[in-house]
Order: C-alpha cells, then structure tokens, then sequence
C-alpha cells in the first residue's frame, strides 16, 4: 500500500520544519537511507539537539473548547496535547457533563413536581367529593330523621284533636241535634216568608193589572139599555 500510495501519512506528522524546535529536518524515501553514511552527507547539517537546548519552546496557544463539543486539539509530529492542555479539556467536559446533568436534574424536577401537583389535586378532588357524598348522606340522614319524629309528632297531635272532638261530639249530641233542628227551621221560616213575600208581591201586581184591563175595556165600551 506504501507504494502504490494507498497509505500516506498524516498531515501533521508528515510536516518536517517542526523537528528540531522548528529548524527543520530532512525526509528519506524508503531504500535511500544508508545508516552507515555511504550516502553522500548533506551541505548542512541539522543541529544536534545540545545546541538547540537553550532555544525557547514554540508559542502554544490554548484555545478554548467550542461549548456543546468536545475539545479537539490537532496533534502535532513532536508531542501529543499537553497535560495543561487534557487538564483544560477534562475541565471543560466535566463542567459540560455537570451542565448537563443539572439541566437533567431541573428538567426532571420540574416534571416531578408537576406529577405530584396533578396528583395531589386529583386526590384532593377524590377527596373533597366523598367528604361532600359523605356529609350529603349525614344531613338527608338527619333531615329524615328529623322528618320522622316530626311525623310522629304531628300524627299524634292530630289523633289527640280527634278524639277531643269526637268525644265532645258524642257528649253534646243532643245539644248539637236540637241546635241543628232550630237551625233548620229557621232557615225553612226565613225561606218561606221570603217565598210569601214574592208570591204576595205578584199577586198584587196582577190584581192590580187585571184590575186596569177591567176599567180599560169598561171605558172604551158603549153602554146601551133594551127595555121590553
């Protein structure tokens, strides 16, 4: 694969002027390198890492993760991502993980408290509505019952004035019939003078009438006398 160029190195180990504090090295194709230096030596050299020992590192900048993302650092041929580097990375994961476990946690507490509200006011309506059935039982139970001795109460003032009366009935019978008798004939006696009144006042308005028919027809008729 190496030959036909199916397998190429990366990008950034493949970048050579970062070897040797950025002095540059030299790439050797494959069968070229001889380790017992037959090949030709180069013009110039690079430097041995003694001289380069008091050459300031390379400026790393530190750039901060892209929030919701894991940190991505591209690694560079010398060294992998530094330790400060994995510290600010595992900060940055750990505070997103703790992001997201607290918005977990509020997104869980509010669902809970909202279940338990629902559920509370569904008890509380169970509730309210068999201590409603229940005191609704108690007061027709209390108005029956109230109902009945009243009942009672009333059907045995009613029997008691029944027989007062019946007994005062039976004690003045008598007076009651002879008060009844009288009443009676007084009403026939006033009945009939009233009837005598009428027929006595018709009959003298007739009498009077046939009375005036009489001397009506006396006076219009001729008075003639035959002697024989």
């Amino acid at each position: 694969m190496v030959r036909d160029g199916g397998l190429q190195s990366l990008t950034s180990e493949s970048n050579i002027s970062h070897l040797y504090n950025g002095k540059g090295g030299k790439a050797y194709e494959a069968g070229t390198f001889d380790p017992f230096g037959t090949e030709a030596a180069p013009a110039e050299s690079p430097p041995s890492y003694d001289e380069l020992a008091l050459s300031p590192p390379p400026e790393h900048k530190i750039v901060p993760p892209y929030p919701g993302r894991p940190s991505k650092r591209r690694r560079t041929a010398a060294s992998s991502s530094k330790p400060a580097d994995q510290h600010v990375s595992r900060e940055a994961m750990e505070d997103m993980c703790r992001q997201i476990v607290n918005d977990m946690k509020a997104d869980l507490r509010k669902e809970l408290r909202q279940e338990l509200h629902d559920e509370m006011q569904q008890e509380f309506r169970t509730e309210l509505s068999r201590e409603l059935k229940d005191l609704k039982e108690q007061i027709m139970e209390g108005v029956d019952k109230r109902l009945d001795e009243r009942d009672q109460v009333l059907r045995g003032e009613i029997q008691e004035e029944i027989s007062d009366v019946r007994e005062y009935v039976l004690d003045n019978r008598d007076d009651c019939l002879n008060d009844a008798g009288e009443i009676v004939d007084w009403k026939i006696d006033e009945q009939l003078t009233g009837i005598k009144d009428e027929l006595q006042t018709f009959v003298d308005e007739e009498l009077k009438n046939v009375e005036d028919r009489i001397k009506d027809d006396i006076c219009s008729s001729s008075l003639s006398l035959n002697f024989n």
